[in-house]
């Protein structure tokens, strides 16, 4: 929901970042912004989502279809699955945000690892088969890795709370989370994703080519390796934390000897009703 504001209104056909639960207006103007700013923002997600790879894929959030829970319990956006065409059954990694509007267990993957991190609400606590017993998600922007096949539940902390969600097949794909502050470069990257959170990010290749994303948007990219200069911009209103979400992905090579088998054999085991995040 949306505070009043005495900003000028959003542009026809743009919609508020859905990331920000608890202060809607920080990233009132993302949309817009990223019409202005953003390379191929014109396109419908369904476009983006298609484009050939291994370019990049830009997304905002707001574009992507969200796709609610069976149990009424939250709604899930994917922003990435792969290989092209893969289900839940036999990706191997997937990239989501999802809201949480109640409380309940997670589903559980076998052969899966995940990292989860608030992006704002109140966040949630973790019980379970976990190291400590249980994990209080309640700074934003703080990866927190955990095995997806391990019964986990979840409760909220006051309201509603949308995360970021990262899970690769365990033995086909290894997977790191990490928040950027300030300017810098990164290390090379195959398999990757940038999202901007709470202001905008410049970044720009090795090539020279540039880009610029607004708060909850971003792009991502397969096969392709790229060298990332970043270079933050200042908050957007009053967000609460601002950062660049970087995922590196790193698939091992069929020689490693872990690749197809880990995967062909892994099945999915999600009885316990909560709809995957």
């Amino acid at each position: 929901m949306e505070a009043a504001s005495s900003k000028p209104a959003r542009r026809r056909g743009s919609s508020p970042c859905p990331i920000n639960l608890a202060r809607a207006n920080s990233c009132r103007r993302c949309s817009s912004v990223a019409d202005r700013l953003s390379p191929g923002s014109g396109e419908t997600a369904d476009r983006n989502r298609s484009a050939t790879l291994p370019g990049l894929t830009h997304f905002r959030l707001a574009d992507l279809p969200a796709q609610p829970w069976k149990n009424g319990g939250g709604l899930t956006r994917e922003i990435a699955c792969w290989p092209p065409g893969a289900g839940l059954d036999d990706f191997l990694w997937r990239i989501s945000v999802a809201r949480i509007d109640a409380g309940g267990p997670f589903s559980r993957f076998a052969g899966v690892d995940r990292v989860i991190t608030l992006l704002s609400g109140p966040g949630v606590v973790l019980r379970g088969d976990l190291p400590a017993g249980e994990h209080a998600l309640t700074r934003p922007l703080a990866p927190f890795a955990f095995p997806g096949d391990v019964d986990v539940d979840c409760v909220l902390q006051g309201g509603a709370s949308e995360d970021f969600n990262v899970m690769s097949r365990r033995g086909s794909a290894r997977t790191r989370v990490t928040v950027i502050r300030d300017s810098g470069e990164l290390p090379p990257i195959a398999f990757g994703l940038l999202m901007a959170v709470g202001g905008t990010w410049e970044v720009d290749t090795g090539d020279g080519a540039r880009h610029v994303l607004a708060p909850c948007a971003g792009l991502w990219w397969a096969g392709a390796t790229q060298r990332w200069r970043v270079r933050g911009a200042a908050p957007e209103g009053d967000a609460p934390e601002t950062g660049l979400l970087v995922v590196d992905i790193e698939l091992p090579s069929p020689n490693d000897g872990a690749g197809g088998n880990a995967r062909a054999q892994a099945t999915r085991d999600d009885t316990r009703g909560q709809e995957p995040i």
